[in-house]
């Protein structure tokens, strides 16, 4: 996301439900940044992923990780995609093809999806970049607009270049993104 570029992100692909390992590694990293000296409340956690029984399930399974290794604290936003995202940007559903039709009724998440949703289907996370790419781009930047204190940011990006800490020192500060 080369529009982030000015921003100190930690982008970290979960490829699904991630693994408690995997888990365990991810609390590595926020212990890291809890040792610098930033709060649990100060960590924030924006969401992107799939509309479908998995994906609409990975923030309760976050939430209870998260817990697990003691981040209780940590914000968790999921901001796409979402049921409203789908009705304004008319996302397709998809795949439509028998055999991802079937491999998403055994997902045992579905009864409950269906149960919220009315109805079983998928609209991937590629659906929003590629039908309202402008749009998507101006919802993260939004979101992590809203977290990033572009104060502390000048204030270290004026000091001369032997004293400038690192970026990440800079966002250690305020606010730590993962």
């Amino acid at each position: 996301m080369s529009f982030l570029k000015d921003r100190e992100i930690k982008i970290v692909p979960l490829g699904g439900f991630d693994s408690w390992g995997n888990a365990y590694q991810h609390s590595e990293r926020l212990n890291t940044v809890i040792e610098s000296g930033i709060k649990t409340e100060n960590i924030h956690i924006i969401y992107l992923g799939d509309f479908d029984p998995s994906g609409s399930n990975i923030e309760k399974l976050a939430g209870q990780q998260l817990r697990s290794f003691g981040f209780g604290g940590v914000n968790f936003k999921r901001i796409a995609v979402t049921k409203e995202q789908i009705v304004q940007y008319d996302l397709p559903p998809q795949p439509e093809d028998y055999q991802t039709l079937q491999k998403l009724q055994r997902d045992p998440r579905t009864h409950e999806f269906i149960a919220r949703h009315g109805q079983l289907y998928a609209v991937e996370l590629e659906a929003l970049t590629a039908y309202v790419p402008d749009e998507f781009e101006k919802l993260v930047q939004t979101q992590v607009d809203n977290l990033f204190d572009s104060d502390i940011y000048h204030e270290i990006l004026n000091k001369p270049e032997h004293v400038k800490t690192s970026i990440s020192g800079l966002v250690n500060k305020k606010v730590k993104f993962l």
